[in-house]
């Protein structure tokens, strides 16, 4: 006899697959190559290798400098995600709003520096 976890997650399964039959298919759009980005903006070292360092075992403690930077890039991260949420609309790719977004972002690295 099943137990009562699998009866239960076969009924939401059920129900899952019943919403999901009368949506609509989308289909897989073609993969932009990648944008360029200018030799002035530094990149961080997991852009070469691809591997991301793990983080700091505690805490750090930043200056007011490093704290000044983190304001900065934060204030940029908030102004980059609502510009890109006002692109979202009907018919609007995401990869038109990823390649305006990356103009903007490469935009206020050259007016700012953010190192």
């Amino acid at each position: 006899m099943a137990s009562k976890t699998s009866l239960m997650s076969h009924k939401a399964l059920g129900r899952l697959q019943s919403w999901l039959s009368g949506r609509r298919r989308w289909t897989a759009g073609a993969v932009s190559p990648w944008r360029e980005i200018p030799a002035s903006i530094q990149r961080p070292s997991y852009a070469r290798t691809g591997h991301v360092p793990a983080g700091p075992s505690s805490a750090v403690v930043c200056d007011d400098e490093a704290v000044d930077k983190l304001r900065r890039a934060g204030r940029l991260a908030r102004r980059m995600l609502d510009y890109a949420c006002s692109l979202a609309a009907p018919g609007v790719t995401t990869d038109a709003i990823d390649a305006l977004v990356h103009d903007r972002i490469v935009a206020a690295g050259d007016s700012q520096s953010l190192d």
